[in-house]
């Protein structure tokens, strides 16, 4: 099984392609004439690997990033409190609210 030290390449490479596309044709029985469809579909599952592992890295940057700034210089996106939902968002309609408020 290939590893994913290729990853910030960006793009797998022919040879990882190859090796792919092989194992898928061992798996699916060795069938013959469904050579570009097995490079195509090994192709499409090396990106999609290098894809998640590139977003992986790139959220786990954030994290740390996150996590050595003071809040004052955090980006808006990282607030320190999650704001409190109210009772106009709570998802309540009002006859809900009015029919709590009169059994109180």
């Amino acid at each position: 099984m290939t590893t994913l030290s290729f990853a910030l390449t960006r793009r797998p490479t022919r040879e990882q392609i190859a090796e792919r596309a092989h194992q898928i044709w061992l798996f699916e029985g060795c069938p013959r004439g469904r050579e570009v469809q097995h490079w195509v579909m090994a192709e499409a599952l090396l990106q999609a690997e290098i894809d998640s592992e590139l977003r992986r890295r790139h959220a786990h940057q954030l994290r740390r990033r996150a996590t050595e700034t003071t809040p004052a210089e955090r980006p808006e996106y990282l607030p320190d409190r999650v704001p409190v939902r109210t009772r106009r968002h709570s998802g309540m309609g009002a006859a809900a609210v009015m029919t709590m408020t009169a059994m109180a």
